[in-house]
């Protein structure tokens, strides 16, 4: 790639809420999207996100709702208790505003499901909300809230933020807890939280009594032939945050990052899909479950023991030099979320003519690595491709440099602005 490809170019109000939330205010979602499977009043607290409105992926554990984890039943049982991450936000102030749908089990990258209604993206209802953790990118992207708790296994935050237009945050692997939720694959999975603002994201963490606020990064590195595989509206999102990057007074180093990626994708499928199969069994036989993923989970319970364990070694090896290929001497890397634009419903349903496999393993590609290595992430809103739709940039740190990579996002975010990424049907006439 030449050096000029990188050329220069061109929060909520505070209220408190005294009446507290019970099990009968909780309503079944018929509007909004379908971005919630139960609704229920908020109850603010006082605190650093007072009168933050939450939304809450239904697979995160809360005494209000029994979860469902994308499935039309719930469990069998009330939570005893909040799961701590659940807890530490309500603690702070934010209150819940509906229980958020997502891909059944968490395993569906497009956010479609053929078990429930899948939530509709804002900005085009033909196109892929994203998923596993679509209604927490739909309920933010519509204004039905302003912070939403998702996950991210291989991507499931990161693809949904860039398919709705929203910044999606995935922290370095064990900086949030992942306790009182759902697990798919352990030593993947991860907690992370959706808004408009990376900004709020900082405040949330802050209030979590985690560091959000750090250092500018000196030295930023753009992923090059990664960049010129992808759509024409990744690329056009790649030199737009490169330029101001410069701008930001930051340095700008290409890097191939292509060779790694392929190195390291069929040992974090295998591993996602073994640990999966074992974390999922009892769905195995499910007959209500989609017959997809009912295959999916079969073949990663036939995953070979000696194969799962050369996958895990693979992984670890290519860690030992990982910080060396991706970054060199910078401290984040700019990459796309997707090499594709949001594709159409259409495209990614089996059975339609346009169905395409390709591109729907094509979906997480640049973003399973990520959770493969234990990084942090962030999808940024970053432009619009020819449809109007939005398209995000990826920021990827060092792990632990979660801090540092927000601070970046923040920045950026002040130069792209916000107001171009609220869907059209959203914003308030002029």
């Amino acid at each position: 790639m030449s050096a000029s490809m990188f050329s220069a170019c061109p929060g909520p109000t505070e209220m408190i809420q005294t009446r507290p939330a019970s099990t009968c205010d909780l309503a079944t979602e018929s509007s909004g999207f379908n971005a919630f499977v139960a609704t229920v009043p908020p109850t603010f607290a006082r605190g650093p996100l007072s009168g933050v409105r939450l939304a809450v992926k239904d697979m995160i554990e809360c005494r209000l709702r029994r979860p469902a984890y994308g499935l039309d039943q719930q469990t069998a049982d009330l939570p005893d208790e909040d799961a701590p991450v659940l807890q530490r936000l309500l603690a702070a102030g934010a209150g819940i505003v509906g229980f958020a749908a997502m891909s059944a089990l968490a395993s569906e990258p497009t956010g479609l499901s053929g078990i429930r209604p899948f939530p509709q993206n804002p900005w085009n209802e033909r196109r892929i909300p994203g998923g596993s953790s679509s209604g927490s990118a739909v309920a933010v992207a519509a204004g039905l809230a302003d912070l939403a708790l998702g996950s991210d296994t291989g991507g499931s935050v990161r693809i949904p933020a860039h398919c709705c237009g929203v910044v999606g945050y995935k922290p370095t692997f064990g900086l949030l807890p992942t306790a009182g939720c759902m697990p798919l694959a352990p030593s993947l999975d991860t907690i992370g939280f959706l808004a408009r603002d990376a900004g709020l994201i900082q405040r949330a963490l802050g209030a979590l009594n985690i560091a959000a606020f750090g250092a500018m990064p000196a030295r930023v590195a753009v992923a090059a032939d990664l960049t010129l595989r992808a759509s024409e509206a990744s690329g056009a999102a790649s030199k737009l945050v490169v330029a101001i990057t410069r701008q930001l007074g930051a340095g700008v180093v290409e890097r191939r990052i292509g060779d790694t990626l392929g190195a390291l994708d069929a040992p974090v499928l295998t591993v996602l899909s073994a640990e999966s199969a074992v974390t999922l069994e009892k769905y195995r036989n499910d007959p209500g479950l989609e017959p997809a993923l009912a295959l999916r989970l079969a073949k990663g319970a036939a995953v070979d023991p000696d194969a799962l364990a050369k996958a895990r070694a693979d992984i670890a090896t290519i860690a030992l030099t990982h910080e060396k290929v991706l970054f060199g001497d910078a401290q984040v890397l700019i990459m796309p979320v997707m090499p594709v634009d949001t594709p159409e419903i259409a495209t990614c349903t089996p059975g339609e003519p346009s169905f395409s496999a390709r591109g729907l393993y094509a979906l997480s590609a640049y973003t399973r690595f990520v959770n493969a290595l234990g990084l942090p992430a962030i999808a940024l809103p970053a432009t619009l491709d020819r449809s109007g739709m939005p398209v995000a940039i990826q920021l990827v740190g060092r792990a632990g440099s979660d801090a540092c990579l927000l601070t970046f996002a923040a920045a950026l975010q002040q130069r792209l602005g916000r107001t171009a990424f609220i869907p059209p049907t959203m914003r308030t006439p002029s």
